[in-house]
């Protein structure tokens, strides 16, 4: 399955470094307290045109970060809109419109794995400028998710951003974070009996920020090591992707990368 999004931030990449603009691989801080203002993409044209700007006002750092999708985002629409359905006293019409809307929302896990977001950013003049693209079939999956409240009182959502926070940093500096497939069952792990308690999405969403700033070079020269040190042991390829969890693709790249350095 073609996945666009990811070609784009391969184009990003490469155009940044062409233009000398350096990438830092990172989320804007939730606590930023700068002005902000968003790129319009119908007016503006795409993130070409923000790289544009970004050079014309001699920026010379822009922030880069992107998300594929996950399956725990069709499991917690699927339990919304099923828990909706439960507490409804509606018609059959309407019970009906709700299981066809839940078959569409299953339909996307055929999806799960694509990257479904890209944000780019860069400060000029004490201003965020702020650029954010979505797959098209993501904005088609956010349409069908049952609308959020904003009724709840403030205190709950601090405690709700505590905990998010407190949860990520935790899921982030797990040393199977970086090599599990599975980080929502990582997460549960960690949690145990407060894990049903806890916003799954935001928690993933912001430990992968948190790792992505804090953790992931220490932790792929961990692994380079780790490789390293198995294949000196004369361990092959198929053997180490075994006692790592690994790809046998992923640890052939690393040998490739480990060969090249050396």
């Amino acid at each position: 399955m073609v996945d666009a999004l990811s070609k784009t931030v391969e184009e990003i990449r490469q155009v940044a470094k062409k233009g000398d603009l350096r990438i830092f691989f990172g989320w804007l801080s939730e606590e930023n307290h700068l002005p902000g203002v968003h790129w319009n993409i119908e007016h503006g044209g795409d993130w070409k045109g923000f790289l544009d700007c970004a050079k014309a006002v001699s920026a010379t750092v822009i922030y880069l970060n992107w998300a594929p999708f996950e399956q725990f985002q069709v499991d917690e629409a699927v339990t919304e809109i099923e828990a909706k359905l439960a507490e409804s006293d509606g018609s059959n019409d309407e019970r009906k419109e709700t299981q066809r809307l839940l078959a569409k929302v299953r339909e996307f896990g055929a999806k799960v794995g694509l990257t479904c977001i890209i944000d780019i950013a860069f400060l000029s003049n004490h201003v965020v400028h702020l650029y954010q693209e979505t797959a098209d079939w993501f904005s088609e999956f956010e349409e069908l998710l049952p609308e959020e409240t904003d009724d709840e009182p403030e205190a709950r959502k601090s405690d709700d951003k505590a905990t998010v926070d407190k949860w990520a940093l935790a899921l982030a500096s797990d040393p199977r974070y970086f090599r599990s497939k599975e980080r929502e069952y990582v997460l549960e792990k960690l949690a145990g009996n407060e894990f049903s308690k806890l916003p799954i999405f935001a928690v993933l969403r912001r430990a992968e920020i948190i790792f992505q700033e804090d953790f992931k070079d220490a932790a792929e020269q961990k692994l380079v090591e780790e490789v390293r040190q198995l294949r000196e042991q004369g361990l092959n390829l198929n053997a180490i992707a075994h006692k790592l969890g690994l790809s046998r693709d992923r640890v052939s790249g690393l040998v490739s990368f480990i060969s090249r350095k050396e």
